[in-house]
């Protein structure tokens, strides 16, 4: 079992927090590759290009290519 202690801000309300809460546990599962980034954006619970904002924003690449295989992506 892992446990997080996190420090927030009290005039979040618990809705606010609960939005965090869920955007951190998503990152936390995909950057484990637990889940695909896919999956955590549905735990997330917000849409596909602000989760890959708030990877961006925490140095997370979202997809990890090889030379060939980000070639291969491209020209497909």
């Amino acid at each position: 079992m892992m446990e997080i202690k996190l420090k927030l801000p009290q005039y979040l309300s618990k809705k606010e927090t609960e939005k965090i809460l869920r955007i951190l546990y998503a990152i936390e599962l995909f950057q484990r590759g637990v889940i695909s980034v896919g999956r955590a954006v549905e735990i997330a619970g917000i849409p596909y290009q602000d989760f890959l904002e708030e990877l961006r924003k925490r140095g997370i690449h979202a997809y990890s290519y090889d030379d060939d295989e980000l070639l291969e992506e491209l020209l497909s």
